[in-house]
């Protein structure tokens, strides 16, 4: 704990002064950091309700960030982790799911790339920062605009669009990549492609096993005026295993066709429709899910009364589970193994109904009302609220309320835990509560949030199946500090701390969740001496676990990078990296029904990457 508020202590320095020039720099830093994911209309992230961190993808690459997964750890009370077969995962303020990335909803370009009800997303958490404008993240619940497992948090991933671009890379476990941007045209009348790749027979597997891994993600993105046509493909393999158990290994494919049509019929009153077919196949151990899904929706944009604007939306869900198999927990073998349960032509249908009204009380007072219903077939239906309140007292002051549920439905795995018999589940419910202070000057942000989830409903078992008995409850404090000082020093730092407990136990007593590091933080500095030269640092601090007493239960992880920009004046950039410098070993840690995983990593990458770009 020492060394986590030693680390944001000694990331605040004293206040810049601002001048008009600093002022122009900080509105155009406003206008960068607009986003439309929490309200579906843009505005600056500060200012929108619930608690949202946008990271810049160009920023990331320049710190030495490599992938989405590397990233996130720059958001606060969100854990990094990776499980038994090096397949990234979230937790978000302290309660950790087995599925979805710890039930946190991911999009690709604003819309779903995988079947939440299948239980695995993690592969989108791959994908380059190379391929990466953006990042948005919303803690905590998003359900009332994106629906079911918008539960512990949002993640928006916004690829690259303008421009050329190709780089190539490898590292010391021998992996090679690739990344190739292309485009033509405006953001009016455009294509463009992201493509890149990834092999490695060397893969960054728990310690003292070893395995082959290969990646591949494409985003073609077509601009027609109104209309805007997208495809995106993703693929992960993790094979061939050596050491400790036999391992089958993991294998998911997701690929996705959409569409979106914008049409404005007044200055005050805008439609936009949308449609989307994604088709998902995961192999995962003793998992298996085929299946897919077709979703259509509208939304209209209304603010035809004054300081009031609504937003109203439909959209239709219909899932085809095709084949999902399991092979419930058991005795190591050569103990007996339990038998495998299969499901097979299973199909899940939500109607989904929302209403918002952003209200400006004063120039300084915002106010915003949501509401969800949703209808399912295979579960029921709920309905949804959120609340929030904005207040700007001061010039460089925002104060932040906000009262939100999320939902999540429980997947295929748990619903048809028994075969082909359906459990009597219901939702797992999310209401989180949000205090939030932002201080903003020009080069300088400063945040701090207070915040208490209560989930009910959790849906827990075993051998013999699910039901929703279980509760959890987290508590705490989130820090942000960003600032850049002079033209060479840019600073980034967050401190959070979680105070988590459930009862997920064969007892259903409530105690503190072991697993958990009440304290986490992460500091990243990027120092340029030279227009066309910059150092990165990064270090990631996770606190003492009780869970996993002695030298393993904290650690400490550096990053190091340099970065060579426009060599030879060609638009050459290099970058050249080393990351956890000390070859720390970092224990993942993983909540299961029967204890706690412990999974041990030494997992040091030396790494290169060159690339050539065109604006």
């Amino acid at each position: 704990m020492k060394a986590a508020v030693l680390l944001f202590v000694c990331a605040m320095p004293a206040f810049a002064a601002g001048d008009e020039e600093a002022e122009l720099e900080a509105l155009l830093e406003v206008l960068e950091g607009e986003t439309e994911l929490a309200t579906k209309s843009r505005m600056n992230s500060d200012f929108v309700p619930g608690i949202i961190t946008v990271l810049d993808g160009a920023k990331l690459e320049a710190q030495g960030v490599r992938t989405v997964w590397e990233a996130l750890p720059y958001v606060p009370g969100v854990q990094a982790e990776l499980d038994a077969r090096g397949t990234p995962t979230l937790t978000a303020r302290g309660i950790p799911f087995p599925f979805n990335s710890g039930s946190i909803r991911i999009l690709l370009n604003s819309v779903p790339i995988g079947r939440e009800d299948a239980g695995v997303n993690g592969s989108a958490l791959t994908i380059p920062i190379a391929q990466v404008e953006r990042i948005e993240f919303i803690r905590g619940p998003g359900s009332v605009l994106y629906g079911d497992f918008a539960f512990q948090g949002l993640l928006n991933i916004i690829t690259r669009k303008g421009g050329q671009r190709l780089e190539i890379g490898g590292d010391d476990h021998g992996a090679k990549s690739g990344s190739l941007l292309y485009s033509r045209g405006d953001e009016e009348r455009g294509f463009s492609a992201n493509l890149a790749g990834w092999s490695s027979d060397d893969a960054i597997v728990r310690e003292n096993r070893g395995a082959q891994e290969r990646r591949f993600s494409g985003v073609v993105n077509v601009e027609l005026g109104a209309l805007s046509m997208l495809a995106q493909a993703l693929d992960r393999r993790v094979f061939d295993f050596v050491g400790g158990p036999p391992d089958p290994g993991f294998d998911e494919t997701a690929w996705s066709l959409g569409a979106r049509h914008e049409h404005a019929f007044t200055p005050e009153l805008e439609s936009r429709v949308h449609a989307q077919f994604l088709d998902n196949e995961i192999r995962n151990g003793t998992t298996y899910f085929r299946g897919d899904s077709t979703r259509v929706g509208a939304e209209l944009n209304w603010s035809g009364w004054e300081r009031q604007a609504w937003l109203f939306g439909i959209e239709h869900n219909a899932g085809d589970t095709d084949e999902a198999r399991t092979r419930p927990g058991g005795s190591p073998p050569p103990a007996p193994q339990p038998p495998e349960r299969r499901v097979f032509d299973k199909h899940r249908e939500v109607l989904s109904l929302f209403v918002q009204d952003q209200i400006e009380i004063t120039p300084g007072l915002r106010f915003t009302l949501g509401a969800r219903y949703d209808d399912n077939s295979e579960i029921g239906s709920r309905l949804t609220p959120r609340a929030s309140l904005v207040w700007q007292p001061a010039t460089h002051h925002v104060l932040k309320a906000q009262y939100a549920e999320g939902y999540r439905a429980p997947n295929s795995f748990e619903l048809y835990g028994m075969g082909n018999t359906v459990l009597d589940l219901g939702f797992e419910v999310n209401a989180t509560t949000e205090l939030t202070y932002i201080y903003r000057r020009p080069r300088l942000t400063a945040r701090a949030t207070l915040f208490q989830a209560r989930i009910d409903n959790m849906t827990f078992g075993g051998p013999r199946g699910f039901d929703n008995v279980a509760m959890a409850v987290s508590k705490g404090i989130e820090l942000e500090w960003s600032q850049q000082l002079g033209t060479r020093w840019q600073i980034d730092a967050n401190l959070s701390h979680s105070n988590a407990e459930d009862n997920r136990n064969p007892q259903l007593l409530t105690g503190a969740i072991t697993s958990n590091p009440e304290w986490m933080s992460n500091l990243g500095l990027l120092y340029r001496p030279a227009r066309d030269f910059s150092l990165g640092f990064a270090w990631n601090h996770i606190a003492e676990r009780e869970a996993l007493p002695g030298d393993d239960s904290s650690f400490d992880r550096i990053d190091l990078n340099v970065n060579f920009e426009n060599l030879l004046s060609l638009g050459l950039d290099l970058r050249l990296g080393v990351d956890n410098l000390g070859n720390t070993r970092t224990v993942q840690l993983f909540r299961q029904g029967s204890g706690v995983a412990v999974f041990p990593y030494r997992d040091r990458v030396v790494w290169a990457q060159l690339s050539w770009a065109v604006e």
